[in-house]
């Protein structure tokens, strides 16, 4: 009912809008037809950041109706499972969307002659903003830093394994058996075996065909891991970035028998940190740097201000940085990940470390409390909406840590867990009044889902220590 409906009714929506999309979906079908386009990879974002869709011959890909796909798309939680909430249920059908091709994000893959991609936009069916697209979400609130006067800069580093794939194993569910893509411990590395550097090369040449500037790939400290970073954009094009790097990551990945994770903690015993994700913000206001004060030789009021609103917000915001049980295992300031919402000036002990080198006029933070499992796009927004909250209220972030953070009664603690991480952002004024109230209630309830299914399964399971510790003693 809702693809139909949306049909029907598409001249209620704003004419401005119809007449760009209809120009810039011409646009697209030029581009098509020049470079010879015969199949276009339809994707769409979720709640979880990963990217889904279908593959789809090229001009189909583009009708101003988009494609209709079940709301069910926002309620999919870890491997696929189904989070029944009131938003999709088998009360109201599992109702359609409507996921509308975005003519800005559409390119043709130097990789493969004939395919490209374009995201989609996902739309209720009177043909207004679908309230919990992530992705409609960083344009909307992107449009109100805007209202600001102000534009941001931001960028990703990602971290993740790559292991030789072996479909036996995993069908068994033996992941520990896998053997990494690099049998040596060490980071930065340059003579690591097996050679990594071609495939990071060939992943750098296929994002370059794509306008993903990649500006490093290199091994990590741990077996078979490495990170990639991305060069620095407007908010929409960085979690576009984020969220296509890690597919076409995996796609290449898979073409080479590889197979590659960004689960946070694959296991507990190696010591290395896990995969962890590196998110860098800056403002800028008519064309110039705002985190600056020549005049003061310090950080700008306007950094201060929104340095403060993203340590305030930071614990209500937690579940969206660390949105899985698994991502808790991670949490160990011990290794460079924060407890609390801290801050420093190039302190890696720290929740956002603030860069004012090689010179000030670069001035921006590295927010490091996210993993590789958190979704860009909702990271992106809980950033701007972070940094917003300290420009309208003037927050003050108080000093910046010296020495190591760990320990630090100076700034708030972060939920330790998920349960506690949900019960913050549900309670959250905060998020509701940027996130949207729908949105951080479906946000929440897939995650409680989450939860629900572990303690389900940790239920049926004795562990080994359990049979260490109490076998031959009990």
């Amino acid at each position: 009912m809702f693809w139909k409906s949306f049909l029907e009714r598409q001249d209620m929506l704003d004419s401005d809008w119809l007449k760009a999309r209809d120009e810039g979906l011409g646009a697209a079908r030029r581009f098509v037809e020049e470079r010879g386009l015969e199949f276009l990879q339809i994707e769409l974002t979720g709640l979880d950041g990963l990217l889904r869709g279908k593959i789809s011959p090229a001009k189909k890909s583009l009708s101003p109706s988009g494609t209709g796909i079940s709301s069910l798309t926002y309620s999919l939680i870890g491997n696929d499972n189904v989070a029944i909430t009131p938003w999709s249920n088998p009360d109201n059908g599992f109702p359609k969307l409507a996921f509308v091709p975005d003519p800005d994000s559409i390119t043709a893959w130097g990789w493969k002659p004939g395919m490209g991609s374009v995201l989609h936009d996902a739309y209720m069916h009177d043909g207004s903003v679908c309230p919990i697209d992530p992705r409609q979400m960083v344009k909307r609130l992107t449009g109100e830093l805007a209202q600001r006067g102000f534009e941001a800069k931001m960028s990703y580093e990602l971290e993740f394994y790559i292991f030789h794939d072996d479909d036996a194993l995993i069908q068994k569910g033996d992941f520990h058996a896998l053997r990494p893509f690099g049998r040596a411990w060490d980071a930065y590395t340059l003579s690591r075996s097996p050679a990594w550097q071609e495939l990071g090369e060939e992943f750098i040449r296929r994002m370059q065909s794509i306008d993903i500037p990649v500006e490093a790939f290199h091994t990590e400290l741990g077996y078979g891991m490495y990170e990639f970073a991305l060069a620095p954009t407007d908010p929409v094009k960085a979690a576009d970035n984020a969220a296509r790097a890690k597919l076409y990551l995996r796609q290449l990945c898979t073409e080479r028998g590889l197979i590659a994770t960004f689960m946070p903690k694959w296991r507990a015993d190696r010591g290395d940190s896990g995969s962890g994700a590196h998110f860098h913000i800056s403002l800028w206001k008519d064309g110039k740097p705002a985190f600056w004060s020549e005049e003061k030789a310090d950080l700008s009021d306007v950094a201060r201000h929104a340095l403060g609103g993203l340590v305030q917000t930071m614990p209500d915001l937690h579940g969206i940085f660390r949105p899985l049980v698994n991502s808790y295992r991670r949490m160990d300031a011990a290794s460079w990940n924060p407890e609390n919402a801290s801050w420093g000036i190039d302190n890696h002990s720290v929740a956002i470390r603030v860069i004012n080198a090689p010179t000030p006029s670069h001035a921006h933070f590295e927010h490091r409390t996210a993993g590789a499992d958190a979704n860009p796009y909702l990271v992106v927004a809980a950033l701007l909406s972070g940094c917003m909250e300290g420009l309208d209220r003037k927050i003050d972030p108080g000093q910046p840590c010296q020495g190591d953070a760990q320990g630090s009664t100076a700034y708030p603690l972060l939920p330790p867990g998920l349960q506690p991480s949900i019960d913050a952002l549900a309670a959250s004024d905060m998020a509701k009044r940027w996130l949207g109230e729908m949105f951080v209630e479906q946000f929440c309830q897939t995650r409680a889902q989450e939860l629900a299914d572990y303690m389900a399964w940790e239920k049926t399971q004795i562990s080994a220590w359990e049979l260490r510790r109490y076998f031959e003693w009990a």
